[in-house]
């Protein structure tokens, strides 16, 4: 499967998710809670779209092309990063629950796309 194809139901499954958690957040909790959970996924959807962005990168024609020792430093640099943010966002009285539960949108997002898939498959071979 091509990867640009799998990004994009991907990135549509992620946005449904937020829509649906904003919405039963909205109606359950607080609006901070609600702000707080969709600060937290639209970090780890920029995250995340910068992360495959790099990895990407770093194959021509399915030949690795990259440095390890970059692959490592720009990992830890996005890390870091991501960590001063939540540092600051934290400052400033965002909830963390919330802020946690937004971070998980992506990692949601994929074990929905490999149960739609084992779905798809499973229809295929019957």
């Amino acid at each position: 499967m091509k990867w640009e194809k799998f990004y994009k139901q991907l990135s549509l499954v992620n946005l449904i998710i937020i829509a649906i958690g904003c919405s039963f957040f909205n109606m359950l909790t607080e609006p901070s809670f609600t702000s707080s959970f969709l600060l937290g996924a639209l970090i780890m959807l920029v995250n995340f779209h910068v992360m495959q962005k790099r990895i990407r990168s770093l194959f021509k024609n399915n030949i690795f092309l990259g440095n390890q020792l970059k692959i490592t430093l720009n990992f830890y640099l996005r890390l870091a990063i991501i960590g001063i943010i939540v540092y600051i966002l934290l400052d400033k009285g965002v909830n963390p629950v919330a802020l946690l539960t937004g971070f998980s949108v992506v990692n949601v997002g994929i074990i929905m796309m490999g149960i739609i898939y084992a779905i798809k498959f499973h229809r295929r071979s019957q």
